[in-house]
């Protein structure tokens, strides 16, 4: 793929739309992108570069906008080591994100992300199904979210969602509300 337009149907026919358009996606041999552009509402909200290790990870991203979207890529570090590895492969510094560390467990599932102040906690099985994720903020405990099956539970223990094959199901007001998600596959 080199590049995306947003189309809007209206009645039977589709409109070339420049509310988001993708071009000028660019690969290096390993398949990684090295260029990307993004345009949404007539103005740019991304021209990024990517630069990668040796290997496969990325190292950082450049992004030269000219434009004013506050929409986008957020390049949080003005240096070349927007992220670190550990000997697995896995992620474990995210500067543009504020990502201080992460660490992981056994699985390589990752069981605390530590940004600044906040602490993402994740709990899971011996199998590597996630339990819960707790929020810490300052110490607090600040959100709370168990996974019993295909069933989400929000802080004060009650249901939040069920998952299903098709999206997942919400309550809200009394009713359920069923969201689906649509998956388009692509085949040249």
């Amino acid at each position: 793929m080199t590049s995306a337009d947003y189309g809007e149907k209206s009645g039977a026919n589709w409109t070339d739309d420049t509310k988001y358009n993708v071009y000028n996606l660019t690969y290096d041999k390993n398949g990684n992108i090295k260029t990307l552009n993004r345009d949404g509402d007539n103005d740019q909200i991304d021209s990024l570069s990517f630069q990668y290790y040796i290997g496969n990870q990325l190292q950082f991203v450049i992004d030269t906008a000219s434009g004013t979207s506050s929409f986008g890529f957020y390049d949080g570090n003005n240096g070349n080591d927007d992220f670190a590895y550990d000997y697995n492969g896995n992620l474990i510094q995210d500067k543009n994100k504020g990502i201080d560390f992460i660490q992981y467990n056994e699985l390589n599932l990752p069981e605390q992300v530590i940004l600044g102040y906040d602490t993402v906690f994740f709990v899971y099985d011996a199998i590597g199904n996630k339990l819960m994720k707790m929020v810490s903020d300052s110490g607090t405990i600040s959100e709370k979210v168990s996974y019993v099956n295909d069933i989400v539970y929000n802080k004060n223990d009650s249901i939040s969602y069920l998952l299903t094959s098709e999206g997942r199901i919400k309550q809200q007001g009394g009713n359920f509300i069923y969201e689906y998600t649509s998956v388009m596959s692509i085949v040249n």
